[in-house]
């Protein structure tokens, strides 16, 4: 379900609760955003990570770790605004990104902090597909108790490792979906 809801949405869009797991009367919400800001080392033109618009962002080298400290070469976005009322229930968090590698055998990793910075979930690990396309992250997995003020601080990063010289890296968009019972 959570590939349909891929384009970054205006406002909250209501979904019957039903819809996504077979129950009813209650409703969620989905909100898809870009973070505000952004900083990034080793990918060229970092800031054309916010917009889902055929713009990438590239990383010619990658490290072979998803260590922040040890790899370098990571994309951050931060400052992202939720209209997410304060009491709502935190469904899901996930992390998506949207790009490919030239030759299909690189990595990525992607991890969130809840705190601005200070502790991160626990990293996902995949591989780039060789054709545009989407790579998720569920971000509840690593910390399955997200808040609306954990969520007000979070920070996200997204890792390329195992790029080879000549071989490129491509970034079009990274997102995060949130779902919540409000």
């Amino acid at each position: 379900m959570a590939r349909s809801l891929t384009k970054a949405l205006s406002a909250p869009t209501k979904i019957p609760y039903g819809v996504l797991i077979g129950l009813g009367a209650k409703e969620l919400y989905v909100q898809t955003r870009i973070g505000g800001l952004w900083g990034s080392s080793g990918w060229e033109y970092g800031e054309r990570s916010r917009a889902e618009d055929g713009s990438f962002s590239y990383c010619v080298a990658g490290w072979d770790s998803c260590d922040p400290v040890l790899a370098g070469i990571f994309i951050t976005h931060y400052s992202y605004s939720w209209a997410i009322p304060s009491g709502a229930e935190i469904k899901s968090v996930t992390m998506r990104a949207k790009g490919y590698s030239t030759d299909g055998t690189h990595r990525w990793c992607m991890r969130a902090s809840w705190n601005g910075g200070t502790n991160y979930t626990d990293t996902s690990v995949g591989y780039f597909p060789t054709s545009n396309g989407w790579m998720e992250y569920d971000a509840t997995q690593g910390h399955p108790n997200w808040t609306v003020s954990e969520l007000a601080a979070l920070r996200t990063n997204f890792f390329s490792f195992d790029a080879t010289a000549g071989k490129r890296d491509y970034l079009d968009v990274l997102t995060v979906v949130v779902v919540y019972e409000a």
